[in-house]
């Protein structure tokens, strides 16, 4: 079991804030976009277990550091509806 399924609601959002700031440092310096995506690794823990079709919205929330509440809840909530189904 992944260990995103172990983690509580807030946990989980805090890590995706976390991985938000790492990313945002990491382009901050300059790496094109495609670059650091074909080199990370940092999207793979996610990639099985968030829903296909929110799976594009987590990586451009990634991305682009949108920190809004609504998206972070929303993909939060999906994580953590999986662990309710396991």
């Amino acid at each position: 079991m992944s260990n995103l399924l172990q983690m509580s609601k807030e946990e989980l959002k805090n890590h995706i804030l976390d991985i938000q700031n790492l990313v945002q440092n990491k382009l901050s310096t300059g790496i094109d976009i495609d670059d650091f995506l074909d080199e990370t690794t940092i999207f793979d823990e996610f990639e099985n277990i968030i829903p296909d079709e929110e799976f594009p919205i987590f990586v451009i929330a990634i991305l682009n550091n949108y920190k809004s509440d609504i998206i972070i809840d929303k993909l939060v909530d999906s994580i953590i509806s999986l662990k309710e189904i396991k």
